[in-house]
C-alpha cells in the first residue's frame, strides 16, 4: 500500500496492490511430503497408530443412566462424561449425593437448571422413593416445579409458598433430630455408615435449592437455619 500523507498528517490512500483470488489449492512441500507418506503406507497395508489424543467428546451426550450396584451402598448420580487430556482418561462424572454437600456454580443461562433436572432424573431411575426423597426449593426458574407430581418428591417450594417453607423446614428439623437418635442408638456416626451396616429403614433425603441467593434475600438473612440444614 501507498499512502500520500498530506500537511496536517491525514493519511490517504493512493495505491493498492491486492491479491489475485485463486480456487486453487496451494501445496507446500510439507503437505505434498505428508500426502506421499499417507499414500505409501496404505499400499504397503502399514498400520496407523494410535493417536496420542483422545477423541473429543460428543456436543450432544444422551442420557444414560448408570444402572446402580445391588452390593453397593453409596448412593451418586452420573452427570456427564468426564474427560481428562492430561491423563488420556475419558469416562463417566459422578456425584456422591449421600456422602456430601454439593454446590453448582455457573453464570445465567450456563444449565445449572438443566444439571439439577439430570440429577433429578438420574436418581429416579436408579433408586426408589424408599431408598431416596427429594424436597426441592425453587427460587429460580420455578421450572422443577414440574417434578412435584414424581413420586420421590415430597414437595417444591416456591418464593410465594410462605406456608409451605414453613412446613418444611419444620419437617427437616424433626427429621434431623429424629435421625440423630436413630444413628446413635445403632452406634454409627453418618447416614452413609448406617446404610453400610445394612439399614435401609431410612430413605436418603435430598434438598435441592435451585438459586440460594434468592432464598438467602427473603428468607435466610441471617443464615441460622440455612447453616443448620448445611
Amino acid at each position: 500500500k501507498i499512502y500520500g500523507v498530506e500537511l496536517s498528517g491525514r493519511r490517504r490512500l493512493v495505491y493498492e496492490k491486492k491479491k489475485k483470488k485463486t480456487d486453487e489449492k496451494q501445496e507446500t512441500q510439507l503437505s505434498v511430503i505428508v500426502d506421499y507418506i499417507a499414500e505409501f503406507c496404505n499400499n504397503s497395508n502399514i498400520p496407523r497408530l494410535p493417536s496420542i489424543c483422545l477423541p473429543p467428546l460428543p456436543t450432544v451426550l444422551e442420557f444414560k443412566p448408570t444402572v446402580k450396584s445391588e452390593e453397593s451402598s453409596d448412593i451418586f448420580v452420573s452427570i456427564g462424561l468426564y474427560d481428562n487430556p492430561e491423563m488420556q482418561y475419558q469416562g463417566e462424572a459422578f456425584i456422591d449425593i449421600g456422602g456430601q454437600n454439593t454446590m453448582i456454580i455457573g453464570s445465567s443461562q450456563y444449565g445449572k437448571t438443566n444439571l439439577l433436572q439430570s440429577i433429578i432424573r438420574s436418581l429416579a431411575t436408579n433408586y426408589s422413593p424408599q431408598d431416596v426423597n427429594i424436597y426441592i426449593m425453587d427460587f429460580g426458574s420455578m421450572f422443577l416445579k414440574n417434578y412435584e407430581s414424581l413420586n420421590h418428591v415430597g414437595g417444591v417450594v416456591c418464593p410465594s409458598d410462605d406456608e409451605k417453607l414453613k412446613n418444611l423446614m419444620k419437617l427437616l428439623s424433626g427429621e434431623m433430630q429424629k435421625r440423630k437418635e436413630k444413628l446413635v442408638s445403632t452406634g454409627v456416626s453418618s447416614f452413609s455408615s448406617y446404610r453400610e451396616a445394612g439399614f435401609r429403614d431410612m430413605p436418603l433425603i435430598v434438598l435441592m435449592i435451585d438459586n440460594i441467593t434468592a432464598l438467602k434475600e427473603l428468607y435466610f438473612q441471617d443464615d441460622t437455619a440455612l447453616i443448620a440444614l448445611c
